[in-house]
């Protein structure tokens, strides 16, 4: 079955296969990925995250929040704006990568209650 394939893909295939036979191998995967639960993602209601985990998975964030409750910002829109007119031109990766940590927050917690669920 196997024969055709390039001897490269052959190895690569018995290597990932381990003990099974490269077929069957292939069908678990198969399965796997063809899967409903396999693509089943758990909500933040199921896996809340301490303050530790929070800052680790959203390090930007928490940097940017701890500035905020510190009193060294009056507003949002004053810690914002010190964020972008602080940035150096061209090292703007931190204020992406800000950008995309909210962005993620906001998808997991779609409203404040579920963000309070999950805190």
């Amino acid at each position: 079955m196997f024969e055709t394939r390039p001897a490269e893909y052959r190895r690569a295939l018995a290597r990932a296969a381990g003990d099974d036979p490269p077929a069957d191998f292939l069908r678990s995967l198969a399965a796997l990925i063809r899967d409903r639960q396999f693509l089943m993602y758990p909500d933040m209601a199921e896996l809340p995250l301490s303050d530790w985990e929070a800052s680790g998975r959203f390090s930007l964030t928490s940097a940017f929040v701890s500035s905020m409750v510190s009193g060294e910002y009056d507003s949002v829109d004053e810690a914002l704006d010190e964020i972008l007119t602080s940035e150096h031109p061209d090292c703007h990766e931190r204020l992406g990568n800000l950008a995309g940590e909210l962005q993620r927050i906001r998808y997991l917690f779609r409203t404040p209650a579920e963000f309070d669920a999950a805190a």
